[in-house]
């Protein structure tokens, strides 16, 4: 079964709880599914559960719940940096005036991310291993940077020597850039002869 389908299928059959169990039935179920693809790194499947999530509880008019299915859709595009639809999704839990614990948390979250002037943020750096193949070696450092000359005194002065590809992500722009560099040192030369000429006039 691919993914699409069991999307599909676990929506059937959470319709399928709600009209025959309880609305916390039927929150048990998908918050259960949404934490089996999650686990399978399929952030946005889960993500199509979630709003399936707000819908029906916004039909239902269950404010606590909407309320929670506004907190996880803000997380995930945040996990998944997708910065204009987690400003989206918090714009409209704003304006539903929706609070809980859980919400206001993640929107505080959210507010601290995009409110810092710095904009530049490391997401990957791979070292070049002896075959001349970047493989990854270290994941964000949970540091932003102002600029690119931030990031390349990140790596001169906090990694050991080598050649790195370092994929940045800009939240300023809503893009990824790649820089690359070399922190090497250049062996030592020993001095073998040193001829010298003299002119006298």
């Amino acid at each position: 079964m691919s993914t699409e389908d069991t999307v599909q299928v676990t929506i059937r059959e959470a319709k399928d709880i709600l009209a025959k169990q309880s609305v916390e039935d039927f929150v048990k179920f998908l918050e259960t599914r949404t934490i089996e693809l999650e686990k399978k790194d399929q952030l946005l499947e889960s993500v199509i559960l979630w709003h399936f999530f707000e819908d029906t509880m916004e039909k239902f008019e269950e404010e606590d719940y909407l309320a929670y299915a506004y907190s996880k859709l803000i997380s995930r595009y945040l996990l998944l940096v997708d910065l204009s639809k987690a400003k989206e999704t918090y714009e409209k839990s704003i304006k539903k005036d929706l609070h809980s614990f859980h919400l206001d948390t993640v929107r505080t979250i959210y507010e601290r991310r995009t409110e810092t002037r710095t904009d530049k943020e490391i997401v990957e750096i791979g070292k070049k291993d002896i075959f001349g193949d970047f493989t990854t070696t270290v994941t964000s450092p949970n540091v932003l940077f102002e600029n690119n000359t931030q990031v390349r005194n990140f790596i001169l002065n906090d990694l050991p020597e080598g050649s790195y590809s370092i994929t940045i992500f800009n939240h300023k722009l809503e893009n990824t850039e790649e820089l690359r560099m070399t922190t090497e040192t250049l062996e030592e030369y020993e001095v073998i002869s040193v001829k010298e000429i003299v002119r006298i006039e």
